[in-house]
């Protein structure tokens, strides 16, 4: 398996998010909050299924991302970072934890009206955290 099987699975699910009518292009938390979701199915998938590395991982969704989806290198670039971040120290930021594991869970299924669905939720979700603060 290789790091175009984990492109293609993520173009899927990036097409169907950002074509959904509820997306909105010019919303950058919307973007992140879907971006986190992303690599946690990037992640999921790639190591579960197509038994890929970090490196690999990273370079699929940065593509995925940049290239087909069309978002600026340097902003996607900073957000995988920071997600990489919070990878490797759970208290650098909870709330991209709890992200990156709804995303990992999506590779368990292959219901994609379900998994864009539960992204809306969890940008509406987290939206409301943060308006209450």
């Amino acid at each position: 398996m290789t790091q175009k099987n984990l492109e293609k699975e993520l173009l899927k699910l990036a097409k169907a998010v950002t074509k959904d009518d509820r997306w909105d292009n010019n919303d950058s938390f919307h973007a992140t909050i879907f971006g986190i979701i992303l690599f946690g199915y990037g992640l999921g998938f790639g190591r579960n299924i197509l038994f890929l590395d970090l490196k690999e991982i990273q370079e699929a969704i940065f593509k995925v991302l940049t290239r087909d989806i069309g978002w600026a290198k340097k902003w996607t670039k900073g957000l995988i970072e920071d997600v990489l971040h919070s990878l490797e120290d759970e208290s650098y930021n909870q709330g991209y934890n709890e992200l990156i594991s709804v995303g990992y869970l999506y590779f368990g299924s292959d219901q994609l009206p379900e998994k864009v669905d539960n992204v809306f939720t969890n940008i509406d979700h987290y939206r409301d955290s943060t308006e209450e603060e």
